[in-house]
């Protein structure tokens, strides 16, 4: 089952680090979306890779957004 998740990012530099991490974790980049006029990143996730991609949000500062 997969998950839409929509965090909030202060600075554009904040969520480029997390995209690198994402990148990093092999995320492949058709499953998230960086939308900087409303400060959000959206990520489509696996439910085996949901806790590792909500550490890194939390470990770089964004908030979540409920849907």
């Amino acid at each position: 089952m997969s998950h839409l998740l929509t965090w909030h990012f202060d600075s554009l530099d904040q969520a480029r680090n997390v995209q690198d991490d994402l990148r990093g974790l092999g995320l492949p980049i058709e499953n998230y979306h960086l939308e900087p006029d409303r400060g959000q990143l959206r990520i489509i996730v696996a439910e085996p890779s949901l806790p590792g991609i909500v550490e890194i949000l939390q470990r770089h500062g964004l908030t979540e957004v409920p849907n």
